[in-house]
């Protein structure tokens, strides 16, 4: 645990920590999602994104989209853009972005387990 959250009173530590979980479950996926798979990913296709179906994103928007997400998570880099071809291919697979928002909710409400049960605090 960083040292300043272990000094903080416990009502302050709680509140923290609940307002990170909060915040990596529900924002970020939602805020992550929407911009690299809603915008960007479809962006590497066309100028006009907004009617490039998710279904027909090839691999530079696929590939591009989830290394810039991973550039963006320092030095998890990689398993961030490995995570993020993953959430590319649901979304293209289904064609619905909210499945690729559930999938990183997941992923980060795990990630949030381990750092909690396992002290793994870097991961934050």
């Amino acid at each position: 645990m960083p040292s300043a959250l272990a000094a903080a009173s416990a009502p302050v530590r709680a509140i923290w920590i609940g307002l990170r979980i909060l915040g990596a479950v529900v924002t970020v996926p939602i805020a992550e999602e929407l911009a690299f798979r809603g915008f960007l990913m479809r962006r590497f296709a066309s100028d006009d994104f907004d009617s490039v179906p998710f279904q027909s994103v090839g691999w530079v928007g696929i590939l591009g989209s989830s290394l810039l997400l991973g550039l963006m998570h320092g030095r998890q880099w990689w398993i961030a853009s490995l995570t993020g071809i993953v959430y590319a291919l649901l979304v293209r697979k289904t064609g619905r972005i909210g499945d690729a928002v559930a999938a990183h909710a997941f992923t980060n409400a795990l990630l949030a387990a381990m750092v909690l049960m396992f002290g793994q605090w870097q991961l934050w």
